[in-house]
């Protein structure tokens, strides 16, 4: 989880590796896919976009890039809240062949992270962002 700060009230971004392949969970089948998802929790007065993307990083490797991105509507609510509350919207990434070498050539140990940034208008940078690492895993 990372916390997403703003003047006087804070949003969240959470995220989580979903292995369909089982124990271990640090190994992951690209044959079979993974999905990283998780929520964002953004003040109800905001709206525009949140993008999401997923980034690996091969240890010993050249691989070093996004394998994967999500564009989130943020609605915010229809009427206003005194004081101001939360929404939360969900996001998922799913990952399969071939976005990752397969078997790669190097070690298969990669660093997964992904970021959140909030956009209005959609395209345009704002300061409002999070980052997760979600760790090592080895890819098979």
């Amino acid at each position: 989880m990372a916390e997403i700060q703003f003047a006087g009230l804070s949003g969240q971004f959470t995220a989580v590796v979903t292995d369909p392949s089982g124990a271990p969970q640090e190994v992951l089948d690209i044959d079979l896919t993974f999905t990283v998802s998780g929520t964002i929790q953004m003040p109800n007065y905001l709206t525009g976009t949140g993008v999401v993307i997923l980034y690996a990083d091969e240890l010993g490797g050249p691989f070093n890039q996004s394998i994967g991105q999500q564009s989130v509507t943020l609605t915010g609510t229809s009427l206003p809240s005194d004081p101001p509350g939360l929404v939360t919207y969900p996001w998922s990434i799913t990952v399969g062949p071939p976005t990752l070498p397969d078997p790669s050539p190097n070690s298969s140990v990669y660093k997964f992270a992904v970021s959140f940034a909030y956009q209005n208008p959609p395209g345009n940078h704002t300061d409002v962002a999070a980052v997760i690492d979600l760790g090592l895993f080895f890819v098979v």
